[in-house]
């Protein structure tokens, strides 16, 4: 509880009131939370000893990498960063920001990138990263830049070229970078915007970094996604993303609640088949918190964009 409340009061758009409906509603679901410091996601249960030791393995980093990596453009492509281990050998956690093609708002980043973050650019990405202020903190810049419209590129990062015909998109070049380097929560912006079958692709990414242990974000300023597997649940705080809606990743999903909205539900089942139940919801108060039995969902805040 501690813990969250120290986040809580490091978050852009706490006040007071937050903290104390927070407790009420953890009293009344009590989950294990986790927390990182742009989401609170907690699980549905209480798994015992046995089971979290079971569930530990998929956060790994060597199962990370089994999953992402990339060895033809891994191998090139090592970072001299400092090791994100504690005396105790645990990796703690370590933030990656990718900037990746797109029309991207500059409030896509709601608070300055950490000093010891990951920063990554993939292709054009490098143009959204330079029009916001972070091109001379990019660590990586990887494509076959067949689309930024730079040349050069800042003298700290390690440029990674890759031929235009390949199996991986940018985006998932530069996610690889990140895994490999021990980023386990991820920050892209951009993405959202341009080729449908790029924005679906970005989007996707994010189920799948999440059943490898990452936690991700995808944001262009306008829109804001993020993934919630079954058995957990996900914190909306109230902020300029006036409506968020569920969309299934599976075909259907069980059990969820959406507490602290306009529009609350409880235990409800959500199909593909009306995909319209669960869209253009709001906050209704401080915050709402949505959670998922089975099934995952993706979790998408936008803003009023007719203003």
């Amino acid at each position: 509880m501690l813990k969250i409340a120290a986040i809580l009061l490091t978050h852009p758009a706490f006040h007071s009131s937050i903290l104390k409906d927070l407790i009420s509603l953890i009293k009344r679901t009590s989950p294990i939370i986790c927390v990182s410091s742009a989401t609170i996601s907690a699980s549905a249960d209480t798994p015992n000893a046995h089971t979290r030791r079971r569930r530990a393995a998929p956060f790994s980093k060597q199962s990370r990498r089994a999953k992402f990596q990339n060895p033809a453009t891994i191998a090139s492509s090592k970072s001299t960063l400092p090791s994100k281990i504690n005396i105790n050998g645990i990796i703690n956690k370590m933030k990656s920001y990718i900037f990746i093609g797109g029309e991207v708002d500059k409030s896509a980043i709601e608070s300055p990138i950490p000093d010891d973050a990951l920063v990554i650019a993939a292709d054009s990405g490098y143009d959204n990263a330079k029009a916001l202020g972070y091109a001379e903190r990019c660590d990586f810049v990887v494509g076959d830049f067949d689309s930024t419209k730079e040349k050069a590129f800042c003298s700290r990062a390690k440029v990674v070229r890759v031929p235009a015909e390949k199996d991986e998109t940018d985006t998932q070049l530069a996610i690889n970078i990140a895994i490999e380097n021990g980023a386990d929560e991820l920050y892209i912006i951009g993405g959202l915007s341009g080729r449908l079958d790029h924005t679906l692709s970005n989007i996707y990414l994010l189920e799948a970094l999440a059943r490898v242990g990452a936690y991700a974000t995808i944001c262009d300023g306008k829109n804001r996604v993020r993934y919630l597997r079954e058995r957990s649940s996900l914190l909306i705080l109230k902020s300029e993303y006036k409506y968020f809606g569920l969309i299934l990743s599976d075909k259907q999903a069980k059990g969820v609640t959406i507490d602290g909205a306009k529009y609350p539900l409880k235990n409800a089942k959500l199909t593909r088949n009306d995909p319209s139940f669960a869209i253009s919801n709001e906050v209704a108060e401080n915050f709402a918190m949505v959670s998922t039995k089975k099934g995952g969902i993706f979790v998408i805040e936008s803003k009023d964009l007719s203003k």
